[in-house]
């Protein structure tokens, strides 16, 4: 029986369930005989194969007669055309309208080209990752070239003529276009045109003007359809007389039938049921079209086949194109689309929901607990994580790898968005709980002393012995852990201990511009006395620490600004010409965890473009490589003897779209695609799994084997992927949760650094958005009056129904020291300073006459009637005497006269009775009003272990309140010999080029200027020895100058400090510790560290000139060099086998 059109002109969704009855005689004859395509042996057809159970839907198109379509061979991209109307649409599975391309653009390419009559489209085709669509353009006659090829880049939108040529003859018809391996096919009346069309071709077509012609491979007769099996590498083709096939070269050209011609051809790798993939053949017949079928196995095997009668429909179909999706589209004036209802697979939507449940099963089974079906009990502590899940019959790895949680966390907390279950929340409370540290056994969670975290534990939940080295404290850990604690607390607002448990985590981390340099240079393992000796670049996904960083130590800000937060300063990587990319070798766990976790990272338009990109890179290499599945690369594990690079025998590799041995497909960073809207790739991944390329990986708490997408490689199709750890697996899942609800992953994103103040105006709130990690003061201004809040974290709600004219946002002038020391309550410790903001009333301070607690603008102050006194000692036992510290607070005085102040006293201990060893006094609060500030610098004295901070009144009628008491510590002063170069160039080494000058600032005495003039190539040097060989192991140096720039910004400054032993041997050159950049003038810190073998800090400020288009010279003056000193530790407590190089464990 016949199917009649169940759609027609009908718009409507519309889905008919049909049997095709097939009958003797449709088949037609076929062989694999070699030779031209006009001959062919003729074979008896078999039976006809049993009844056939198809859909038809409708298709939405806006065309009025859509009779072309070509659908991308491994990803989700449909396009359809109405030739006569010159309409082309792209969509996606969901029939949204990515792209559109009219007659009147295609006419910018071609100007001379007359869109009228039978004159327009012609022929079409998707590369097989849709990353570029061509388009054949065919007018009537007989002249030279007339006829025209059109490259439309889906990244950049951008249409581009890349060849006219003769397609036709006399009357316009449909041609045959496919694509393969870098190679264009198009047919025509001569034969098929073969075009080089790799990644960066149309580039150069556009920009370079390169010249492009076709090689023709003659046919006998105009070509009518193309097709292409990319597993077994052959082309297909249709003529009006016969069916063929030849190698992608040209050559190898096999007439498998003659004497009956078939109109279109299309490759349907994995339509239909499992015996319904093949080579399928459109044929027109008197009343309504004919589709025939060649099975895959039967092509393949090189024997002879013949084609079998697959529907019959009663109405025309113009073209055919099988889907990545299992489906098939037609063109019958509408568009429509073909499906098997006796396909077994899951659909597309109810893959993505198994699919994201096989990751849940993963993260979950990775998880030490016990308690919660599905966890492991390998290790026996409940809350480490198993570092990845192995291939079926495997052990179990029982490593636990620290800097997996962040990612194990984000990707619970995404799951629990759309397949919500209750046990997940628990996960979440429990893996924070054992990595931070707190978990009542006290194993998990080492860190430095600045809270970098160990990365490496052994089986019995100690960090790996053999040193920093082994254990490796990284930035890798905190830099993804604190933004998903951060996440599971704004997720479970009502579970108290992760509030908590983000504020212990957020308090441990300190001193970012340790490790974060100029010239995107960041140190990724630290231990306790600082970066150990290695220089890494912040271009992979320490970019992430960067941001962190900077938000949290101003001292790093300005280094993660200019260098890496706007992109500018990267080298972009060109190898996909147009679309350039920071590194196209970049593993795609590296751009999606940014994205991820920073929102400016998705957001801003040029970082979006990088991603963008980066996805387009991915197409590009698909496309080349001729990958039978979309392309998607990052690192994991590499075939035991792989073919071609022996380099990564059995090794591990992060591969990337310009650098990816062996040629392997990692799915999980095609799935991750899905986070940045491409579900194109989704449903590309979703053909692998229509494949069967599921992998069976043991379950590590027992259960039922786990079915997931991992990684597959062209070069050795039958290696066995051995296991896949969180780290690189962790995306796809979140990939797969955009792609079943689009617009949850935004929830994940934050920003800690922000380069500028946001303000937010709604409903008479005024909210204040700025760096956050660490409290910033925040001042009201309205004119002259300022209006003082204190040091407040980010976002600051300022009081129901106040605004004011402008904010001013000031970083700490030092290192913010945290009074509400939550880290020593949790670790068991004594705490340093408690309740600075009077949340928990009187708690921690003693009292002297009438205070109260009452609310304040900002949450709670302490009020104090008439003459009297609160204070509260904090402890500083381990800073060194010279230490200099601001003590600040808010003050608001209500009514009365007198006047209300800060007293600090330093005493040796926290008793009020002991002597005062030293005094200051805060400026004085005399009249009313509120917002008031209060500040006093003091320095510590020796002896003193204890700075008793209070505030005092004095006026009997009246009232004050203070609030928000907060300390900055500045250092101790460490005077350098001429710093200030009153001693000329002594304890200098001014190299040519550089000379001291009269300080150009107006202040008596001398400077040191360092200039460079256009075509001076060589750099101009000054250095200096600093003697550290006494200082304590665990002294941190903040070497601070002045500076001022003149004229010309085109120089590059920077400052290096070599690290030299008792002997003068180079330990380490810290490149880039420093730097000052054009249009610069103020105080420039840079810091380093003390670390077991250090004697001397040799400085190097090195100035080169960096372009001639500004003839002015490039002039920087530096002034009052000095140096501030922090002790971090005492170094007595050191042992020898601590894993972050000094401190002991809270188990050793």
């Amino acid at each position: 029986m016949k199917v009649e059109n169940p759609v027609g002109h009908v718009r409507q969704r519309l889905s008919i369930a049909v049997r095709i009855a097939l009958f003797s005689g449709l088949g037609m004859a076929l062989s694999a005989c070699g030779g031209d395509e006009s001959g062919g042996e003729t074979v008896t057809p078999p039976l006809p194969p049993p009844v056939i159970d198809i859909a038809i839907e409708p298709w939405s198109f806006d065309g009025s007669n859509g009779d072309l379509v070509s659908a991308a061979q491994v990803s989700g991209l449909y396009a359809a055309a109405d030739s006569s109307g010159d309409l082309i649409e792209i969509r996606d599975i969901h029939e949204t309208v990515l792209h559109e391309i009219s007659v009147g653009e295609l006419s910018s390419v071609l100007p001379d080209f007359s869109f009228s009559g039978e004159n327009g489209i012609c022929g079409m085709t998707l590369t097989p990752s849709g990353r570029f669509l061509y388009i054949a353009a065919c007018m009537e006659g007989e002249s030279d070239n007339k006829d025209a090829i059109v490259a439309y880049n889906t990244n950049t939108r951008e249409l581009t003529l890349l060849d006219r040529v003769t397609l036709v003859t006399d009357e316009v018809r449909p041609v045959g276009m496919t694509y393969f391996k870098g190679q264009l096919y198009v047919g025509g009346d001569a034969g098929i045109h073969r075009y080089d069309a790799t990644r960066n071709r149309v580039f150069d077509v556009r920009n370079n003007n390169l010249d492009v012609t076709g090689q023709l491979v003659a046919t006998q007769q105009p070509v009518t359809g193309l097709a292409v099996d990319m597993v077994d590498e052959k082309i297909y083709f249709t003529t009006q007389g016969s069916l063929n096939r030849m190698q992608p070269d040209g050559f190898g050209m096999t007439t498998l039938s003659s004497g009956v011609g078939f109109d279109r051809v299309t490759m349907g790798a994995v339509y239909g049921n499992d015996d319904s993939d093949g080579l399928f053949l459109l044929k027109h017949i008197a009343d309504g079209s004919r589709i025939l079928k060649i099975p895959s196995e039967a092509l393949r095997a090189g024997q002879p086949v013949s084609p079998e009668v697959y529907a019959e429909l009663d109405y025309t179909v113009d073209d055919i194109s099988a889907t990545a999706d299992g489906r098939m589209m037609l063109a019958a004036q509408q568009i429509q689309m073909m499906r098997d209802n006796t396909d077994p697979r899951l659909s597309y939507q109810d893959w993505l929901q198994d699919e994201l449940h096989q990751y849940y099963l993963a993260i979950k089974s990775l998880v030490e607990d016990g308690s919660i079906e599905g966890t492991s009990t390998l290790l026996g502590r409940p809350g480490f994580l198993l570092s990845k899940i192995v291939q079926e019959g495997g052990s179990p790895d029982k490593s636990p790898v620290a800097d997996n949680v962040g990612w194990a966390l984000f990707l619970l907390m995404a799951i629990d968005q759309v397949q919500p279950n209750p046990e997940i929340e628990r996960l979440v409370e429990l893996l924070i709980e054992r990595h931070a540290g707190l978990y009542s056994d006290g194993y998990g969670g080492v860190r430095t002393v600045d809270g970098h975290f160990v990365r490496m534990y052994g089986s019995d939940g100690l960090p790996k012995t053999g040193g920093p080295e082994k254990s490796q404290p990284q930035v890798y850990v905190s830099m993804k852990f604190l933004p998903a604690a951060y996440k599971a607390a704004e997720m479970y607002p009502h579970n108290e201990r992760l509030q908590t448990y983000k504020e212990y985590l957020r308090q441990l981390l300190q001193r970012s511009s340790d490790t974060i340099r100029a010239n995107q240079k960041i140190t990724w393992t630290n231990d306790d006395y600082g970066p150990l000796l290695n220089n890494n670049a912040m271009s992979n996904e320490t970019w992430l620490f960067g941001d962190i960083g900077a938000a949290q130590d101003p001292l790093a800000t300005e280094d993660y600004a200019h260098y890496v937060y706007d992109r500018r300063n990267f080298v972009y990587d060109h190898w996909l010409k147009g679309e350039a990319v920071i590194r196209a070798g970049h593993s795609a766990f590296i751009v999606m965890g940014g994205t991820l976790i920073l929102k400016h990272h998705a957001e801003d338009a040029g970082w979006a473009a990088f991603n963008r990109n980066y996805y387009a890179a991915t197409m590009a290499e698909t496309d080349d490589m001729g990958a039978p599945y979309f392309g998607g690369f990052s690192a994991g594990n590499q075939p035991t003897c792989p073919t071609g690079n022996e380099d990564w025998c059995g090794g591990y590799h992060a591969d990337g779209p310009s650098d990816h041995p062996n040629d392997i497909i990692h799915f999980p960073a095609v799935l991750g695609f899905g986070q940045h809207g491409h579900t194109p790739a989704v449903v590309g991944a979703y053909m692998a799994y229509r494949d069967g390329k599921r992998q069976p990986m043991n379950n590590a708490a027992g259960g039922e084997p786990i079915n997931m997408l991992t990684r597959w490689s062209m070069a050795e199709p039958d290696y066995t992927m051995k296991a896949v750890g969180i780290a690189d697996f962790w995306f796809g899942g979140v990939g797969l949760v955009e792609a079943i609800q689009p617009g949850t992953v935004d929830r994940f994103r934050a920003e800690f650094y922000r380069p500028d103040l946001e303000v937010e105006r709604s409903n008479g709130q005024t909210t204040l958005h700025y760096s956050n990690i660490t409290p910033r003061k925040v001042i009201g201004h309205d004119g002259q009056k300022e209006t003082h809040y204190g040091y407040q974290m980010s976002p600051f709600n300022l009081p129901a129904g106040i605004s004011h004219q402008d904010y001013e946002i000031i970083d700490p002038e030092g290192e913010w020291l945290e009074l509400e020391d939550l880290v020593s309550e949790l670790d068991g410790k004594s705490k340093r300073f408690s309740n600075p903001g009077f949340e928990n009333g009187l708690d921690s301070w003693t009292t002297n006459g009438d205070v109260t607690v009452v609310d304040s603008e900002t949450g709670s102050a302490a009020q104090v009637s008439g003459v009297g006194a609160l204070g509260q000692p904090l402890e500083l036992s381990m800073d060194l005497p010279g230490t200099r510290y601001r003590i600040s607070s808010t003050s608001e005085m209500k009514q009365g006269s007198g006047k209300g102040y800060i007293r600090l006293q330093w005493r040796a201990s926290e008793d009020i009775l002991d002597p005062v060893l030293e005094e200051a006094v805060s400026n004085e609060i005399t009249s009313v009003g509120s917002g008031q500030a209060l500040s006093v610098v003091t320095e510590k004295p020796a002896g003193a272990g204890y700075l008793h901070i209070n505030y005092v009144t004095e006026g009997a009628d009246s009232v004050f309140l203070f609030d928000n008491t907060a300390a900055v510590r500045q250092g101790a002063d460490s005077p350098l010999e001429n710093g200030d170069f009153a001693g000329g160039e002594n304890g200098w080494d001014v190299r040519s080029g550089s000379k001291l000058v009269d300080n150009p600032n107006g202040v008596d005495g001398k400077a040191l200027l360092m200039k460079r003039s256009v075509g001076q190539s060589g750099a101009t040097n000054v250095f200096r020895n600093e003697d550290v060989s006494l200082d304590p192991l665990g002294t941190r140096y903040l070497y601070r100058f002045d500076v001022t720039t003149e004229g010309s910004d085109e120089f590059i400054f920077e400052v290096d400090v070599e690290v030299l032993d008792a002997a003068g041997q180079r330990i380490i050159l810290r490149e880039n510790a420093g730097d000052v950049l054009p249009g610069q003038k103020g105080e420039v810190t840079f810091v380093m560290r003390k670390r077991p073998g250090d004697h001397t800090h040799r400085i190097n400020f090195q100035m080169t000139r960096d372009g001639e288009k500004d003839f002015r010279d490039a002039s920087v003056f530096i002034d009052n060099f000095h140096l501030d000193k922090q002790k971090l530790f005492d170094e007595s407590a050191c042992v020898s086998d601590s894993p972050t190089g000094c401190l002991p464990t809270r188990v050793q």
